[in-house]
């Protein structure tokens, strides 16, 4: 009730003036895709491989990864936690 709105003199010292300490978490995120053999025939058994990097200074979380099948080829095994859908 004794705040002077607009009345900002960069001390403090007002009730509708206040300050916030906070740190940015900084995560940053890398995708690798590899697949093995470079080229097969019809028929061969083809490995893809993903691989996620953080080179950040904090863990990442609530992150999700969706990888397409390239049309002509059929799902076999899915490895490390993969989740087939």
């Amino acid at each position: 009730p004794d705040s002077t709105p607009n009345d900002d003199d960069g001390d403090q010292s007002e009730d509708d003036e206040d300050n916030a300490i906070f740190g940015l978490q900084s995560a940053d995120l890398s995708l690798n895709k590899t697949v093995s053999p470079t080229t097969a025939s019809i028929g061969e058994t083809v490995t893809f491989s993903l691989e996620v990097s953080n080179a950040g200074t904090d863990d990442s979380t609530g992150v999700s990864l969706e990888d397409i099948v390239p049309d002509g080829y059929t799902i076999g095994t899915i490895n490390n936690g993969g989740i087939r859908t």
